[in-house]
This record gives C-alpha cells, structure tokens and sequence, in this order.
C-alpha cells in the first residue's frame, strides 16, 4: 500500500515550446537581415569609388582609407598570390586570426588590422570619432554618413558570410573580382578521402555574360589532374574545344599532368 505515485506531466512544457518557437523566430529574422546585406560586386565596387573620390585631406588623416583600394581585384591581375591573400583577408577570418595572435606582441596585431579587410574597417570606424578628423572631412565637404554607410554595408556582408561559415562549418567567404564577362560565380573546394587515396577538387560556377553558364571541376587525385567543363550553350562548347590544345600546353610547360579533359 505504501508507494511512489508517479504522474506523467508532457514530454515538454509549453513554456518551452513557446521558448524554442521566438528563438527559432530570431534565427529566421536573423538570417533573412543577413542575407539583404550580402553585396554584389558592381555594389562593392561603387564602394570603393566613393573611397577612391575622398579629398585627399580625409585620407592624410585617416590613411587607412587608400588601403580600402585592394577591396577588388581585376580579374587579369588574378594569380595564386592575390586569391591566397584575397581569401585569407577577406575579414571573414578575422575575430579567428586575432586570437592566434593574443599572446604575441602589439605590433603583430596592429599588421593583422591593417592587411585583414574587417580590422581595417574597424580601424577607421574608431578614427572617425575623432573630432578633429570630423571636422576635417566636414571641411572638405564630403559627407561622413556616406563613409559610415559604406562601411557599415561591408561589415554587414562580412559577417553574412562569417554566420555563414560557422553554420554549414565550412569557410565560406566572398573574393570580389572585377571581371567584365562576369554576372555571378562560386569557387568551391573540396578534400575527399577513400580507400583509393586523397583527392582535392576546385569547382568553378561561372554566369558568363557570352558564354552563359559554365560549371568546371578540376580534380587533383594522385600527381594527375582531371578536368571537366559543363556548358549551357553549344556555342560555349566549341569555343572550348578549339583552345583545349592551349590549356594542354600550358599545364606540360608547368610540368603537370593532365590526364583527361571533358567537354559537354
């Protein structure tokens, strides 16, 4: 007759429902002003020409404004170097690059502020509360709210990509080209590993203003390389493979392998 009486309440409260629901609301809205912030590059680049059309009073004291002239890159100046750097100072790893150097001394810091994209606006944001520098930029009659606006659109298109990365735990990040064939495009990479081996394949989706859409796949497995390009137009294909010779010559004068190319 003497017992434990047990009564079987919910599997979860509707305190909690309601709980999990705003904050699933918050992350939606959250991801919805993120992905209006996100800059397409003829926006990046009128960015950089408001940069590029400062007095240069406004840049003597705030010098870090002729450093925001690397914010793109043409694509003929393109090479392993630039995408390297491009990638690395793109501000998205910024917040992860500058706790590898909390232990190390002040001036290791002060370079990664003036190399990383989102350190240097940063460092302007802050020179910008000076008074001095405010009345400066009034005198010369350029309005300091289109540089506070500008560089608040970038900060926001940084950290779309950064919320990005640390929600799909990849590193997905933004390299703004100036390329005038070029509507949109995404370059993935990928390491792949099997009973066969390593491999590392780069895509490439291109929207090419001529040559429509082009998805190409080029894929490192042992010392060899495979390529394939898919084309939307028939067009695109022949063009391809009239210049198939020139990127066979070019990969034997790098002294690279390439095993097979693809064109469909």
């Amino acid at each position: 007759k003497d017992g434990i009486k047990l009564q079987f309440l919910s599997l979860e409260s509707e305190k909690s429902t309601n709980a999990i629901g705003n904050i699933s609301s918050k992350i939606y809205n959250m991801l919805s002003e993120l992905g209006a912030s996100r800059l397409k590059t003829e926006e990046i680049m009128l960015i950089k020409n408001i940069f590029n059309s400062m007095p240069e009073a406004i840049k003597t004291v705030i010098p870090e404004l002729k450093a925001m002239n690397k914010i793109v890159t043409e694509i003929e100046n393109m090479n392993q170097r630039l995408l390297k750097s491009g990638i690395e100072d793109s501000g998205v790893l910024f917040e992860t690059r500058l706790k590898l150097l909390a232990t190390k001394e002040m001036k290791a810091i002060e370079q990664l502020t003036m190399s990383d994209l989102k350190g240097l606006i940063l460092r302007i944001k802050d020179k910008l509360n000076d008074q001095e520098r405010r009345k400066t930029i009034q005198l010369s009659g350029f309005k300091q709210l289109d540089i506070e606006s500008s560089l608040n659109r970038l900060v926001r298109n940084i950290e779309f990509f950064q919320f990005n990365s640390i929600m799909n735990d990849v590193l997905y990040t933004f390299l703004p080209v100036s390329w005038q064939e070029l509507r949109d495009g995404e370059i993935i990479f990928r390491k792949k590993e099997d009973n066969r081996g390593e491999s590392f394949t780069c895509e490439l989706r291109l929207e090419l203003e001529s040559m429509g859409r082009l998805l190409i796949s080029i894929t490192l497995f042992g010392k060899a390389f495979y390529i394939t390009f898919n084309v939307e137009k028939s067009d695109s294909a022949s063009i391809l493979n009239e210049n198939i010779s020139i990127l066979q010559e070019r990969f034997s004068n790098a002294g690279l392998i390439l095993k097979t190319i693809n064109i469909s």
